[in-house]
């Protein structure tokens, strides 16, 4: 469960919830709103599919009764342009031809959609244009047409004024939801509203069900509109959620502890995460930012029994449902939330784990070229054109990367925390546990020091400073003279703090001692001269390999930590109480 740098200021809202003591009921008797990311096409549309016909309700008014019954297959619009395909485009391209622009009745208001849809229908007959009910929140009026321009509104409103109907043009780019049907003629349009929902009662499943894009999600669909996106939204009971998520955070052949304590992990997570007054229209997504959900198809009958025997369990911490994050492997320690985003936080702190050490993805070689690089400098900054080195600048006490730096054309580049992991990708960094080596770098050997060798062969050569000089250090041959470097660049290769016996140094940037006196090496290559010839040494990296130990952001319960200790004989509740500092299960 990986979380992006914004996850910083989420997450500190998230904790300031809990320091409200809240009472829950059992699984089936909590509500919680999912944003669904997958399997979403686009950011503008959505296919939705009933079993029998869609009904939409307003929450508000009433759970049970709808407002409106809809077809069984629909597509849902954000208000924007179209294509006569209905596929997004820009406003103002050539393949444009539906767009915002309608036209509202002003003499049209009905109490119930279907008074609304039958006169609807009765004025599209009468005219070369569609007329469609719109739902304002209490009731109902007629909209008419989709235009891409203000002109083209007028002119046909102009023309309705004429035959006697009162009408104005509206534009509602980004702000008014359409729902057509399998025709692709409009039935629905809607202010972006938090309390419209819509579902088909499933008779297989005895419970409210829609299908999104494919995917079948028990519970209702609702949509909202936010920064010109369509955000898809599926509310659904706790206990469907966690059977949906369960099987898609943990394998479910794994020792019955370990997932009895993914379970409470997950839903005390969800719970600490329900917002009610939520700006986002939603609690939760439906990925790694938060839980991985998978609707009902995810289902899983071992996991959905592990989810029934803790049913309404949950972790505490002085009273309070925590925010019970995991990860798939420590490598060995967990790590303290201020190390990892912001806030410290009482029942997050790091713990030895050794159970993690055997997990597959305990340890772990990623690479990338100069120019993949390049590419990640320039999200920080575009103008970047030409990387010359990536180090580790800071680390935690417990092993994770504070800050790096990327050495550029425009300057250094300073990466904090969980900046590093969005910068270069989680491909690259599967968690802040690393240190960097590149394919330039060199091993210095001298009588009394320790040699070092390359990770597995990859990159670096030696340099034997035995003949030339008894110093330990090497620094006869190659000076740091970090007094006079650049800001930054020059104390950005001290890598000794990740590993103090390593004795590579990269050369890019350093200073050499020769008879001539002291030279800053700023070439692509160095040549050396020794009895046996000429050699020719890079200096300048052209790979960079990463280094690195667990995968996630390594707060709270390790999966595969997890998975040792029940296979060790340990119970739910000691995994639980292992991970999560000060903490009682209730």
């Amino acid at each position: 469960m990986k979380n992006k740098i914004y996850k910083i200021l989420l997450f500190f809202i998230v904790f300031t919830m809990t320091l409200v003591s809240v009472s829950y009921a059992a699984d089936s008797d909590t509500e919680i709103r999912v944003r669904i990311r997958e399997p979403r096409k686009t950011n503008e549309q959505v296919d939705l599919q009933g079993y029998g016909n869609i009904n939409m309700y307003n929450i508000v008014e009433s759970k049970d009764t709808p407002i409106a019954t809809l077809e069984q297959n629909l597509k849902v619009f954000l208000d924007t342009y179209y294509s006569n395909k209905y596929l997004a485009q820009y406003a103002g391209s050539s393949e444009a031809v539906i767009g915002p622009y309608h036209l509202k009745l002003t003499d049209y208001e009905y109490a119930s959609y279907s008074s609304a849809l039958e006169n609807a229908a009765r004025l599209s007959s009468n005219y070369s244009i569609k007329f469609y009910p719109f739902y304002n929140g209490k009731s109902f009026n007629i909209y008419a047409g989709s235009f891409i321009s203000d002109s083209e509104a007028s002119q046909n409103r102009d023309n309705l004024i004429r035959s006697g109907i009162s009408c104005q043009t509206v534009n509602g780019l980004n702000q008014f939801v359409l729902v057509l049907n399998a025709s692709n003629n409009p039935v629905l349009m809607y202010a972006n509203n938090f309390n419209v929902y819509f579902s088909a009662y499933n008779n297989d499943l005895k419970c409210n069900s829609i299908k999104m894009d494919g995917n079948l999600y028990k519970g209702e669909a609702a949509f909202y509109i936010s920064e010109g996106r369509l955000l898809s939204i599926n509310k659904v009971s706790l206990k469907n959620y966690l059977y949906g998520v369960l099987p898609k955070e943990i394998i479910p052949s794994w020792p019955p502890e370990a997932v009895k304590a993914q379970a409470l992990a997950a839903r005390s997570y969800a719970v600490a995460s329900i917002s009610p007054n939520s700006k986002l229209g939603y609690d939760v997504q439906d990925n790694q930012n938060d839980q991985v959900y998978g609707g009902y198809y995810a289902e899983n009958p071992i996991t959905n029994a592990y989810v029934d025997s803790t049913d309404g369990q949950m972790i505490y911490h002085e009273g309070k449902v925590i925010t019970a994050f995991f990860h798939s492997t420590s490598g060995g320690r967990t790590e303290n939330t201020e190390n990892i985003w912001l806030t410290p936080v009482p029942y997050l702190k790091a713990v030895d784990d050794p159970y993690s050490i055997g997990s597959p993805l305990a340890t772990w070689q990623k690479s990338i070229t100069k120019e993949e690089a390049i590419n990640s400098a320039r999200e920080k900054n575009p103008n970047v054109k030409d990387v010359y080195n990536i180090v580790v600048t800071d680390v935690s006490e417990n092993g994770r990367v504070q800050q790096c730096i990327i050495s550029t054309d425009v300057g250094d580049i300073i990466l904090k925390k969980e900046e590093i992991t969005a910068t270069f990708g989680y491909r690259v960094l599967p968690s802040t546990w690393f240190s960097i080596t590149s394919d330039s770098d060199v091993y210095l050997i001298s009588e009394n020091s320790f040699t070092a060798q390359p990770n597995n062969g990859q990159g670096g050569s030696v340099l034997d400073g035995s003949s030339s000089s008894s110093d330990s250090s090497g620094d006869s041959i190659l000076d740091n003279n970090k007094n006079n470097s650049p800001q930054g660049t020059e104390n950005s290769g001290n890598t000794d703090k990740v590993n103090p016996d390593d004795n590579r140094v990269s050369l890019n940037n350093k200073h050499i001692i020769s008879s001539s006196g002291v030279s800053k090496i700023d070439n692509n290559s160095l040549n050396f001269i020794s009895s046996t010839g000429t050699s020719k040494l890079s200096t300048a990296p052209t790979i960079y390999y990463f280094n690195g130990k667990g995968n996630g952001h390594g707060i709270g319960m390790s999966q595969y930590g997890a998975k040792k200790m029940a296979e060790d004989g340990y119970t739910y509740e000691q995994i639980i109480k292992h991970y999560y500092t000060g903490v009682e299960i209730r």
